[in-house]
């Protein structure tokens, strides 16, 4: 099993192919690589960043749950997502399976530096993994596996680091009228998003996709309230949006800023939020492509 790992887009260097890989307790308390062999700085856009570092000048509660919460947004890593996702007309195929680069932005910079990458074996086949962009040996730090049919979530499962074992979760709906998800890990309860028109405003962004923690707290008469901070966005706009892609692309890359000061103090939990937080975006990105392509064959269809 091989792939390739040309990026896709207008990355023009050449590469040369990677090798082939080898293949609740209570809410309460729940609650980087194949380094390509191109130079990037040719070929992606001078990325004019929408972040100013260091992070701590700019903590803000900027989003009306987080002002709840009583939580400031602190971004602490900064990455950008390189695919372009698939456009408004075409036929509902599949996308090709071209590698998913995450490059991370330097502090006080616009140099990209490759750090993440995922790959899938097949067209037809929406499993991946996520390995580090400068390992060799593909390695995976955590899978994710697709399964046909109603009611067969994405499992997403992620490897042992120092500290944690392999875990495997499903990333589930919050409902039929929403298009948000929900993950019950060992590392909290997290859900994926889209923002408000205010939020999107907020960022200046024409899509914005918001990651954030779930604490349940207990209330007087036996009942509970959710409280939801924010850990991670993905910001899509004219200045950072993925190579390639354009407004009307579904599933196209942009900006990930996370916030992981709550798992800072412990060195391994840390590296599995960061993976966790890339991977479950890849996976909110392939349910837009999956939701167009839907949309795509009705069209057709009718």
């Amino acid at each position: 099993m091989s792939f390739t790992s040309s990026l896709h887009g207008r990355h023009s260097s050449t590469s040369s192919s990677p090798p082939a890989v080898h293949q609740n307790n209570t809410e309460d308390m729940e609650l980087d690589v194949l380094t390509p062999a191109t130079s990037i700085s040719d070929s992606l856009p001078e990325y004019r960043s929408t972040i100013d570092f260091p992070p701590t000048a700019f903590c803000s509660s900027s989003s009306s749950s987080s002002t709840a919460a009583g939580a400031s947004f602190c971004p602490t890593r900064t990455f950008q997502i390189e695919t372009p996702g698939i456009g408004l007309i075409r036929l509902p195929v599949p996308p090709r399976a071209d590698p998913i680069y995450v490059y991370s932005l330097t502090p006080g910079s616009d140099a990209l530096e490759p750090v993440y990458v995922s790959l899938r074996d097949a067209r037809c086949s929406g499993n991946s993994i996520l390995a580090r962009a400068d390992d060799a040996e593909c390695a995976p730090l955590c899978t994710t596996t697709y399964r046909f049919g109603p009611n067969r979530p994405p499992q997403i499962r992620l490897y042992a680091s120092a500290t944690v074992g392999d875990e495997e979760f499903a990333v589930l709906s919050r409902g039929i009228s929403t298009r948000a998800q929900i993950m019950r890990t060992p590392l909290g309860t997290f859900t994926w998003r889209f923002a408000s028109r205010h939020e999107r405003r907020e960022e200046a962004a024409h899509s914005l996709l918001i990651m954030e923690r779930i604490t349940t707290v207990a209330l007087e008469g036996g009942k509970k309230r959710e409280i939801p901070r924010r850990v991670a966005h993905l910001i899509r706009n004219d200045e950072v949006r993925a190579v390639g892609s354009s407004k009307s692309s579904a599933g196209n890359g942009g900006r990930l800023v996370m916030d992981l000061r709550e798992w800072a103090d412990t060195k391994g939990e840390a590296e599995q939020m960061e993976v966790l937080v890339v991977a479950s975006c890849l996976v909110m990105l392939k349910k837009e492509i999956d939701r167009r392509r839907m949309l795509q064959a009705m069209v057709i269809a009718s």
